[in-house]
């Protein structure tokens, strides 16, 4: 999980660890590599507006689906507008409105992690 707002880090953690997930969460892209082990995510949830003058949450997306082929997406933004859904979408990537609904974005892993089961 990337979001540079600490609270929502925080109580994406607890949800998420709630649901049994293993949970990584990082303010920027910088400080998540700084962090990463030998292990590779299942699912990336990043918040669109990042750090102010850094790269928002799609650019982010792009540099560790280079590292990470396949590796899902989904944004997460407060940002309504129509475009930014369809670039999402149009990159191969969810995206989930705030506020979030917890099942919605239960119901989005529980897919992700169903069909990568079933490819092994």
């Amino acid at each position: 999980m990337i979001d540079n707002d600490p609270a929502i880090c925080e109580g994406m953690a607890a949800l998420l660890g709630g649901w049994g997930c293993r949970v990584v969460t990082a303010a920027s892209l910088t400080e998540l590599e700084a962090l990463e082990g030998d292990d590779t995510a299942d699912v990336l949830l990043v918040d669109y507006h990042l750090e102010e003058g850094g790269p928002d949450g799609l650019a982010v997306a792009a540099r560790l689906r280079r590292r990470y082929p396949g590796l899902p997406v989904v944004v997460i933004t407060a940002n309504h507008d129509a475009a930014l859904k369809a670039r999402a979408r149009q990159l191969g990537h969810e995206c989930l409105l705030k506020p979030l609904k917890p099942l919605r974005l239960k119901m989005l892993l529980m897919q992700y992690l169903t069909h990568q089961v079933g490819e092994h």
